[in-house]
């Protein structure tokens, strides 16, 4: 005899999911750490979620290409240039 339970093997429902593109916005926190409410004063600006703000763009990543070892390179060459200038000189 066959369990019920047996026959049924791996019958799962395929459902296509639609994309949101809606972006999960961040509900705004007093000091104390409760929600903060709209202010409705001000009609076009929603206090209760939080403003995304630009970050500030880093301009220190890309400031100076020399590193420590570009230097000690550079360094070495000038010393193997400076020594082959003063065996041709003598």
């Amino acid at each position: 005899m066959v369990n019920k339970k047996n026959k049924v093997k791996n019958k799962t429902k395929v459902t296509a999911k639609k994309a949101t593109t809606t972006k999960k916005l961040k509900r705004a926190r007093n000091t104390k750490g409760h929600f903060k409410a709209d202010n409705p004063a001000t009609p076009n600006v929603n206090e209760a979620y939080e403003q995304k703000l630009k970050e500030p763009l880093d301009f220190s990543k890309n400031k100076s290409k020399f590193t420590t070892t570009n230097i000690a390179i550079v360094a070495i060459v000038v010393i193997i240039i400076a020594s082959v200038v003063i065996k041709v000189a003598s």
